[in-house]
């Protein structure tokens, strides 16, 4: 190897480390502005944590027990990126012509409560019709998830791929002929 070649590795090498360190130090700004604008704590148990495999975690969370470990900011990013992505996609079912509400006449999120309030959870839209043949409206939720996550969800289904995200999903609810989440029971066949 010839001396002007193991100088530029080295230069590359060098230049790589400032680049991480850089990406390092940005990430942990970012990070900590995350973690300063957190919400309160729910005073509720969220429908996306019925699923749990661990009873000990959802009681926990039931009675209003802090996590011994705060999240990150990491999981803050991705927590984010979800909510942005879960816009893109709205964005494209519109334009692939189906009626999609994702806000209720007063503007908020499609949200649903159970055993006085204990329980509540959120349904990202409703799909009134659309350019498919189906059964509307239809419960649309929108979930992100790493590469290996969407192969096993799709050779594996839902109920077996994930159930914590199956059990969130529509475990109490669905919507009526008049477009509103109300509880399976209110429901006529």
């Amino acid at each position: 190897m010839t001396k002007f070649f193991k100088d530029t590795i080295g230069e590359t090498e060098l230049f790589a480390k400032k680049q991480d360190d850089l990406s390092t130090q940005v990430n942990g700004f970012i990070d900590k502005s995350l973690l300063q604008n957190t919400e309160a704590p729910r005073e509720y148990l969220g429908a996306s944590l019925l699923g749990n495999k661990c009873a000990r975690c959802i009681q926990y969370t039931f009675i209003g027990t802090r996590p011994d470990k705060p999240d990150t900011g990491r999981q803050s990013r991705i927590f984010e990126i979800g909510h942005v992505l879960e816009n893109v996609v709205a964005n494209w079912l519109k334009n692939a012509g189906f009626e999609l509400q994702i806000c209720d006449e007063s503007g908020k999120q499609f949200s649903f409560s159970q055993a006085n309030g204990r329980i509540q959870g959120h349904v990202d839209g409703i799909i009134h019709d659309g350019p498919i043949t189906a059964k509307y409206p239809i419960l649309w939720e929108c979930k992100t998830m790493k590469a290996v996550s969407w192969r096993d969800l799709v050779k594996d289904k839902l109920e077996i791929a994930n159930p914590q995200y199956t059990a969130g999903l529509v475990p109490t609810h669905t919507v009526n002929d008049q477009g509103k989440v109300v509880p399976i029971k209110e429901v006529k066949p």
